[in-house]
């Protein structure tokens, strides 16, 4: 493993995807109410996953099942929208609008906005870290269209993702509260990792997805959470024949597939059992780690906003915004209303120093020939060696009964009887 920190002029900047924490509702549908999820849980005598849920856990899956039954465009206006929410928009101190925004659609969160989605222009990239050079925004939390007793968080989720993959606002956003400003500070960190024969991790990420659900729907790039949803989801379709309403339906289904029914014994008990082995590590999902991966490391702070002086300008500025923030603000309890649905935040990069972490071979095919030659070399060379050795002991042998045979032939020319004097 190959650590290094290196320094750039200039860096692409993320997306970053807006989501209220409050869904959207469907607010005349019966089973919205804390008693339809006790009678719900009540119903499931075998699958005792969803027995050990909470209620609000419950209250979340009714929901996201009503809303399935809905159209997109329906659930679409049912949510936030960013006209709106979006009070003030800046990058690197330029006005910024809704235009600059892409617009998705998440089951749980309702709709999302991305700014610098990549799909409608080319990336954005900046030249100096710093507040004042990344994007600022003023949001409206809107919390009197909250449904009473379904949304207990106000605010938003802020994530920070590559263009090229899906974002998960829910399991990794950021949550931005209103009266405070947030900070989110950025900095790159890019991960290589080796393919086959020397890890398990995926090089090319644009090929074998097309069973991927959200490559069908967003044509992103392949990424292990896509992976693992769309292997999760593809099991629902093929075992319990409806579509788990959390997560998009695949486009690959030639047939009309609905979403599971929370009222549907048989559907709950396949939905269950298949959760459970999800939860296990027991599904058959091969998703490995992308061999090349871009992530931004955070750092998020905080403080109240508005202070007491720009609270005043603040209030003049929303005056001039639509007629609903004007009848709140005028009154007896405007400053009140105003930390209770105002937020900022601001999201640039704090360094310029990016962190590349590079997963080296421990054992190379160079290193290996290089072995083999190495211990070729050394075995060959004793194997002369010893064929050397062989060919000077067989000279030495013939010498030695050379040299013998000669004294005995002296010997014998040599007269016993003669003597000499």
């Amino acid at each position: 493993m190959h650590y290094s920190k290196h320094y750039s002029t200039s860096i692409t900047c993320p997306a970053c995807p807006i989501c209220p924490t409050s869904s959207p509702f469907l607010t005349s549908s019966p089973y919205l109410t804390c008693q339809a999820v006790i009678d719900w849980r009540s119903r499931i005598a075998i699958p005792r996953f969803y027995r050990m849920k909470s209620v609000d856990y419950g209250k979340k899956r009714i929901r996201v099942v009503t809303l399935a039954n809905a159209t997109l465009e329906e659930r679409v206006s049912l949510g936030h929208k960013l006209d709106d929410m979006l009070l003030d928009c800046s990058w690197k101190g330029i006005p910024c609008s809704p235009e600059n925004f892409t617009k998705f659609y998440d089951s749980k969160l309702g709709n999302c906005y991305t700014f610098n989605s990549g799909q409608n222009e080319e990336q954005l990239t900046t030249h100096r870290p710093g507040s004042t050079h990344g994007l600022t925004l003023e949001l409206f939390v809107q919390q009197d269209e909250y449904v009473e007793g379904m949304t207990e968080v106000a605010g938003f989720r802020v994530s920070v993702h590559h263009p090229s993959i899906m974002p998960f606002p829910e399991y990794n956003g950021l949550l931005v509260s209103p009266g405070f400003a947030t900070d989110i500070g950025l900095r790159v960190l890019e991960v290589d990792r080796l393919p086959k024969p020397y890890g398990d991790c995926k090089a090319d990420l644009k090929q074998g997805i097309e069973d991927d659900i959200y490559h069908q729907h967003y044509n992103i790039t392949y990424n292990r959470k896509t992976c693992e949803v769309s292997c999760f989801q593809n099991e629902v379709i093929s075992r319990c024949d409806c579509f788990d309403a959390t997560y998009p339906n695949s486009l690959k289904v030639n047939r009309t597939v609905y979403p599971c029914e929370y009222i549907n014994d048989v559907e709950t008990q396949c939905m269950a059992d298949i959760e459970m082995e999800h939860a296990r590590d027991e599904l058959e999902c091969n998703c490995p780690l992308a061999c090349r991966e871009t992530t931004y490391l955070t750092s998020v702070s905080s403080s109240i906003w508005p202070s007491d002086a720009y609270e005043s300008t603040l209030i003049e500025k929303m005056v001039k915004y639509n007629a609903e923030i004007r009848r709140h603000v005028v009154g007896e309890n405007a400053s009140d209303w105003t930390r209770r649905n105002m937020a900022k935040v601001e999201i640039f990069y704090d360094e310029f120093n990016y962190e590349h972490i590079r997963q080296d071979a421990a054992y190379t095919i160079p290193d290996l020939l290089s072995d083999i030659g190495g211990q070729l070399g050394l075995w060959l060379g004793l194997s002369i060696i010893t064929i050397f050795e062989f060919f000077e002991g067989a000279w030495l042998l013939l010498a030695f009964f050379c040299s013998q045979s000669g004294n005995k032939t002296k010997r014998s020319e040599i007269d016993p009887g003669t003597k000499t004097t």
